[in-house]
């Protein structure tokens, strides 16, 4: 999981892997996060990541100050986002369409279906 995750990174497969996996509704369950835990175990393929966070940098200027030119970012949470993910247990299936199941009787419902 470490390798792909890894290997992959800004691709956008994290979905889907994590759907293969069976994974996604431990990392994704809907829980807040805070700084100290998007900080702690940061490298773990099986991180519990529900809130979305972004960097916000600035340059300071304050001549005179060892950080004079220096760039700082601060951990902030996304203001365009105010919710957190949550992947449901029916979410691994698709629907299936009830033409298919009655041209087919061996074909049952999916879980999140019916």
């Amino acid at each position: 999981m470490h390798e792909r995750r890894a290997e992959l990174s800004f691709e956008g497969h994290i979905v889907f892997d994590q759907k293969r996996w069976r994974n996604a509704h431990i990392l994704w369950d809907g829980v807040p996060m805070n700084e100290a835990d998007l900080l702690s175990n940061i490298g773990s393929p099986a991180k519990h990541n529900t809130q979305p966070y972004s960097l916000w940098p600035y340059k300071v200027h304050n001549p005179g100050s060892p950080n004079h030119g220096k760039w700082i970012y601060r951990i902030i949470k996304s203001p365009l986002v105010t919710g957190t993910n949550r992947f449901r247990l029916g979410n691994y299936y698709s629907f299936i369409n009830n033409d298919i199941r009655s041209n087919n009787p061996k074909i049952v419902p999916n879980p999140n279906q019916d």
